[in-house]
């Protein structure tokens, strides 16, 4: 009975130092200025739909500018300064008797890696002959397809891993940032816009690497 009351005071603990992480980030950044109406009639260029490739009316929404501009303003800097490599997992091929854990978008709750729920897995050889793709401690994960798009968690134990094909892999380079700090920002209002700006499809949304590397993050 005392374990589990001291764990839920743990759980409850925790979520509350996360919103007030969270809170003082926007405090920071001065999020109470930015302007994120929804529009209905705004104009886009010719210019910029050339330059942009993109047609998606949704794209061009004024809050998105004005949450560039703001960024830009307060000393942001685009998430491929942070981060040497920014891609996609591998898909790899799945064993029974594998001995490393594939983790995909299921793993990915709003708070936390859930490592336990881990059901996929595959084998030393193909883990190592993609050392690219191989998990580190510290690893940022974005949620990169589907419902849940721009969702972030960090991989906070050393373990065996690699990632599937639409969780893409952000290493951070931790003289600029800290990883668990940039998982922070882009689950917080102003990184999740800028994923919902970044995603193209239509039946089904993907967050793209060359448009993942256009998301700033503000370093306070």
């Amino acid at each position: 009975e005392k374990m589990v009351k001291s764990a839920l005071a743990q759980q409850r603990e925790i979520t509350t130092l996360y919103y007030e992480a969270e809170r003082e980030l926007l405090e920071r950044m001065e999020w109470n200025k930015m302007k994120t109406d929804h529009i209905l009639n705004y104009v886009a260029t010719s210019k910029d739909i050339l330059s942009d490739e993109r047609l998606d009316p949704e794209f061009y929404q004024p809050k998105f500018e004005n949450l560039e501009k703001h960024l830009k303003r307060i000393g942001a800097e685009k998430i491929d300064r942070m981060c040497n490599f920014v891609n996609h997992g591998i898909q790899p091929p799945y064993f029974d008797d594998g001995k490393v854990a594939v983790i995909t978008q299921k793993e990915m709750t709003p708070t936390f890696l859930d490592l336990e729920s881990v059901k996929d897995f595959t084998n030393t050889d193909f883990y190592n002959e993609n050392a690219d793709f191989q998990l580190r401690k510290h690893d940022v994960l974005l949620y990169s397809v589907g419902a849940y798009i721009g969702r972030c968690n960090v991989l906070l134990d050393e373990i065996k891993a690699m990632a599937g094909s639409f969780v893409t892999i952000l290493p951070a380079n931790e003289d600029i940032i800290i990883p668990e700090y940039l998982a922070l920002f882009l689950n917080s209002p102003a990184g999740v816009m800028q994923s919902r700006q970044q995603m193209r499809g239509t039946a089904q949304h993907y967050l793209y690497p060359r448009d993942i590397k256009k998301i700033q993050i503000f370093v306070p």
